[in-house]
């Protein structure tokens, strides 16, 4: 393990992330579309019933349906290894129907019936996580796993042939460690992706980029691996159209991020996937369209519409070898010619029967996936003839379309080549706003076949006309019965308006320097983009002939309405989206320091401290990792800051120098915003008898507790009253804390507890233990909740009868679950209790008013009640300082005094204009310090964390 040398180290202002290289990748199956190995080219075969779907998070991903369903992987060398191999396999998964009651195979090789000379990933029947390699092998210890079935899983397996150990790791945390002396070899066989050889043992739900490394990874390497760091390969990746896509523009331009080491590129080109992965440069198969590009685009023209074309990039090394890297093969869809309409309403002015309504003739009852109609007649619209008028058929889009065709699936029942009920002469009409109508034409619909493959055999050609209203009135049918009918009725458009806006409609958090685009509309020759912030009143703000605008500055934390209008022969209108700015742009989220001091990239090279400044402040730890890697806002790293006021200056700061000074008042910026999480004292009580204080501990329950316990000596009758402002349940949604009266500090005394809770219980409960080192017991965890602090608690004493009381203001009081009897010996202790309900993590809490009845004598005692609780931290002022490139500064306190002494992360939101005299456009060095550097006096030490320094605007009335 590294460690914080001890000299002073050098200013290093700019921070870049680097790559960190873990041996060598020798497989890597991401499961975005295909099951090909983007490093080997060592390829799979979906079996079974494992298909390819989009998932929100990590788009494309394989998912296997626990039956048949998996990806098989012939063997290979280099994902097939022996006993003295290093050894790491990762991968990403997201369970669904667990937990289940066999062994379920997430992934293994040579797999068989005993668990023998095999490598992989199981869910045990214990519902745990099951890590193997040959004979080494058993269950994540790990009371909750697998993790929940509705989020993604990153699981990662490691052999040391040095020290035969095997480590199975959990979302970047290890869970499972074994040594063994013999963990085997492994044979020649298939790798399972999704189930195992021999036995039906299947896993159901999603897996994402599978990687095999030759060398065993260090925790900090796999949570590089889960961030997708270390991902080079030789080949092109990230293909734009992505793998599988459809609807492409019929001018598309392909691009791809280029392989490591590739110096040109070879691009195959065609509509058939044999020609585009068989051809090479000595055999181009006509499919060869560019060769030796330095570029990573292409552009192949005009295609057709709804053609399937294959592309391939191959990679070529540069001078001396310069070695071709076969590519994968992807594919993609042009765009049809014409789109379904989709949500269309369908009336009629005849008279049906029950189950015949016309809207049978829009909600694809009775078509296949061939659209084959059936013969059933409740699939149908069937109707009489109205008393006044023509019997009509009408349907409404929800806007104007630019219409195409219409097919028509007439009536079909069984007997309706005898019957006649369908359509036969039909006048079409079409309207923009269903009062003015137009003629486009009388049409003779076909009979139907009157049987179950029937498919649609009349196609109205509509010519491009606007409409949104279509009428069909009937002019007679196929028979005398007076009855009409028909079974489906499809309308194809072509896409004349703007489509597809970028950013998506209601997209959030949104870059203000975004140039919003879309997809045009077909044959548009311009387009008026309207935008504005309010939808009823958008102004115009451009025409232009392509399909992105650059606006105006934008605004931080605002919500933006913007509609495109294409313009071609005739304007067509386009739908109102919108989408909302971020409220912030990071100035630092900590996450791009690591642990190479060489280098410059610590954190402490930007983030000068106490080691240069000379005040009582360290940043990061003194051995590596040096970020917190634990206690994170948001990312994997946040700074600890230590501080040590004992000595002069008797303030603790670190500064940040930027490269070069910073517009924070660029897209309306009027706010800077930092995260901090602090530790809470082990007890303190300020001058208006507010108190904080921190605690750990498995629980306030069972037979023994673990808890910090504050408390004074009462004789008789009487009564503890407390306001529980802050309660941090971070660590536990059972986290505990409210008044308590106790026979003794005795891990097992017998006790009466009201406390406010997490989520776990409601927010309240009511508990007692009524014999000493007998079993907790709970009155009630509270349905009419949740109750959230600040929240009023109260316990009252009168003889050996006691209860327990809630209320949301401490003036209405309910009392929670029964009156209880129980005898104690005065004096007793009432108090203050908390406990994490994580003996590894501390929670914080803040009492005011507290106040007790009755004959309570005695100063504050202070009890680790069960386990050894922690100092915390002596609480001091918190301050930023900015300076600007003039040298001008400012001072900004925090004005909860008490802010380092909570747990959890808590916002600060200053105002930019609390930084008087300061430019704020060219802001030069930001501080965080601990203290009064203005009056400083002595104190004491601790450590905050800070994480996600931004600065904007917060949103408001949105």
């Amino acid at each position: 393990m590294l460690g914080r040398p001890s000299y002073l180290i050098p200013i290093v202002l700019a921070v870049c992330l680097a790559t960190s290289t873990y041996g060598e990748l020798v497989a890597r199956w991401p499961l975005s579309g295909n099951t090909q190995d983007v490093v080997r080219g060592h390829h799979g075969t979906l079996v079974g019933g494992a298909a390819f779907v989009q998932d929100p998070d990590r788009g494309t991903a394989l998912q296997a349906d626990g039956t048949s369903g998996h990806v098989l992987i012939p063997h290979a060398d280099h994902i097939g290894f022996v006993e003295d191999r290093n050894f790491s396999v990762a991968l990403w998964v997201k369970p669904a129907s667990l937990p289940r009651t066999t062994w379920t195979t997430v992934l293994a090789k040579n797999r068989d019936i005993h668990y023998n000379n095999a490598y992989g990933i199981w869910i045990s029947p214990e519902n745990q996580w099951h890590f193997r390699f040959g004979a080494a092998s058993g269950n994540a210890n790990q009371p909750n796993a697998p993790a929940a079935t509705a989020q993604w899983n990153h699981l990662a397996m490691t052999h040391d042939p040095a020290t035969t150990t095997l480590r199975g790791y959990l979302n970047g945390v290890l869970v499972y460690q074994n040594t063994t002396a013999s963990p085997g070899t492994l044979g020649n066989t298939a790798l399972w992706i999704g189930g195992a050889g021999g036995v039906s043992e299947f896993y159901p739900g999603l897996i994402h980029e599978v990687q095999i490394y030759d060398h065993a990874l260090t925790v900090e390497e796999i949570q590089d691996v889960m961030l997708g760091i270390g991902m080079e390969t030789e080949l092109a990746g990230d293909p734009h159209p992505a793998d599988n896509e459809d609807d492409v523009p019929v001018d598309p331009v392909l691009h791809w991020t280029a392989g490591e080491f590739a110096a040109t590129h070879d691009v195959y080109f065609g509509t058939a996937f044999a020609d585009v992965n068989d051809a090479s440069r000595n055999n181009p198969l006509d499919v060869l369209v560019s060769r030796g590009q330095t570029g990573t685009m292409f552009e192949p023209g005009l295609l057709n519409f709804g053609q399937t074309y294959y592309w391939r990039i191959d990679e070529v090394n540069s001078a001396p070898d310069f070695s071709v890297f076969k590519g994968n093969v992807w594919s993609f869809t042009a765009e049809p010619l014409a789109y379904s309409i989709q949500n269309v309403t369908a009336t009629s002015n005849g008279i049906i029967d029950a189950g015949a309504g016309p809207e049978n003739t829009v909600d694809g009852s009775g078509l296949d996936a061939e659209d084959r109609h059936s013969i059933a007649a409740t699939d149908m619209w069937l109707a009489n003839l109205p008393t006044d008028e023509a019997l009509y058929i009408q349907f409404e889009f929800d806007r104007v379309y630019k219409l195409h065709e219409m097919l028509i699936w007439n009536y079909n029942v069984q007997f309706e080549l005898v019957l006649g009920f369908g359509l036969k002469d039909v006048t079409v009409e079409y309207s923009i706003d269903d009062d003015n109508w137009a003629v486009l034409g009388d049409v003779e619909f076909a009979k139907a076949t009157a049987r179950a493959d029937y498919v649609a055999n009349t196609i109205v050609d509509f010519g491009g006309v606007a409409a949104r209203f279509i009428r069909l009135t009937v002019n007679s049918g196929w028979g005398p019965m007076g009855q009409f009918g028909l079974s489906e009725v499809r309308f194809l458009y072509v896409p004349a308006q703007a489509r597809e806006p970028q950013p998506a409609d209601g997209a959030m958090d949104v870059d203000p320097e975004i140039a919003p685009s879309w997809r045009a509309g077909r044959d548009a020759m311009s387009h008026d983009v309207y935008l504005g912030t309010d939808a009823e009143e958008l102004p115009l703000v451009d025409s232009v002939v392509g399909t992105s605008l650059a606006p105006d500055e934008l605004t931080f934390g605002t919500t933006y309405y913007w509609r495109v209008d294409a313009v071609s022969d005739e304007v067509w209108t386009g739908d109102v989206w919108s989408f909302s700015t971020q409220e912030y742009a990071m100035i630092d989220g900590f996450e791009a320091y690591t642990d190479d001091i060489d280098a410059g990239e610590a954190i402490f090279d930007t983030w000068i401290d106490g080691w240069v400044n000379n005040t009582g402040s360290t940043v990061g730890y003194l051995e590596t990792p040096f970020t917190e890697r634990t206690i994170v806002r948001s990312g994997r790293q946040s700074m600890p800051l230590l501080y040590d006021n004992t000595s002069a200056p008797f303030y603790s700061e670190t500064s940040r120098t930027f490269d070069s000074p910073q517009d924070w008042t660029v897209y309306g910026a009027d706010t800077l915003r930092l995260f901090v999480a602090g530790r809470a004292p082990a007890f303190a009580e300020a001058a208006d008898g507010t108190i904080l204080m921190n605690a750990i501990g498995n629980d306030i329950w069972g037979n023994a507790d673990q808890f910090r316990y504050v408390y004074k000596n009462l004789n008789g009758n009487g009564s503890i009253t407390a306001c529980v402002d802050t309660l941090d349940i971070s660590p536990d949604i059972w986290v505990k804390g409210g008044v308590m009266i106790r026979q003794s500090t005795e891990a097992g005394a017998i006790n009466v507890f009201m406390a406010m809770t997490g989520t776990g219980g409601g927010g309240s409960t009511f508990q007692q233990r009524m014999t000493a080192g007998g079993a907790s017991v709970s009155q009630h965890t509270y349905a009419d909740g949740p109750f959230t602090a600040p929240y009023w608690v109260r316990v009252t004493r009168e003889g050996n009868t006691l209860r327990g009381y809630t209320s949301p203001d401490g003036e209405n009081w309910t009392q929670r679950g029964d009156t209880i009897t129980l005898a104690m010996t005065d004096p007793v202790l009432i108090g203050l209790a908390l406990t994490s309900h994580n003996v590894n993590q501390a929670t914080s809490a803040q009492f005011s008013n507290v106040a007790f009845t009755g004959n309570v004598t005695g100063t504050w005692q202070v009890a680790e009640v069960g386990v050894a609780q922690p100092e915390g931290n002596t609480v001091a002022p918190l301050y930023v300082v900015l300076e600007d490139a003039t040298g001008r500064s400012a001072v900004v306190t925090h004005p909860d005094a008490n802010i380092i002494g909570r747990s959890g992360w808590n916002e600060w939101q200053i105002p930019l204009s609390d930084f008087s005299g300061v430019n704020l456009s060219r802001v030069d060095t930001m501080t965080i310090g601990i203290g009064n550097r203005t009056s400083p006096t002595a104190g004491g030490n601790g450590v905050i964390y800070v994480d996600d320094i931004a600065f904007g605007k917060p949103a408001t009335g949105q």
